[in-house]
């Protein structure tokens, strides 16, 4: 979690891990002000190289990896894996920017989720596992689909019913 200062962060793995923000937002790698795709990639690229950069490593666990990757998404962006726009839900605008993209090389606004680089089945499973998800969304309970269901068809009756003649 950043501190009031915002410019540190430390992580719970262990006392002396501490990572420092210089001239910035925690995860804002290409330095633009805010967290966004370019953030991911680069992030994404990191993890595939398997060098453990420093500037990388927003866990303070001295690795650059998967569990970077997840806090970057889950709780810096405060999304899911599977939200390309970043707008911290997950529905059918991600879903057509990913099978638009689906088999081709590409970054997380293209539907690489996984960060792989290529838009493919994995990337498809993340998505849908968060299908409808949306951050920070009030809690109201959403209705089931069997009462819509029945008031459709009520609806409909109640349009079709033949109409009495006088």
């Amino acid at each position: 979690a950043q501190s009031a200062d915002s410019d540190r962060c430390v992580s719970g793995n262990s006392p002396e891990a501490t990572l420092t923000v210089i001239d910035g937002l925690l995860g804002d790698f290409d330095l633009s002000g805010t967290l966004d795709a370019p953030d991911i990639d680069l992030l994404s690229d990191a993890v595939n190289q398997g060098l453990h950069p420093l500037s990388f490593d927003v866990t303070a666990d001295n690795l650059v990896n998967d569990s970077d990757r997840e806090l970057w998404v889950e709780d810096l962006a405060g999304t899911f894996f599977g939200d390309a726009d970043l707008n911290g839900a997950v529905d059918f605008s991600d879903f057509l920017v990913q099978s638009g993209n689906f088999n081709l090389a590409g970054g997380w606004a293209d539907g690489d989720f996984d960060g792989d680089g290529l838009i493919q089945f994995g990337d498809f499973l993340l998505l849908s596992m968060n299908f409808g998800q949306v951050a920070n969304a009030a809690s109201v309970p959403e209705p089931t689909g069997y009462p819509w269901a029945v008031i459709s068809l009520a609806a409909l009756l109640v349009i079709r019913r033949p109409r009495l003649r006088a």
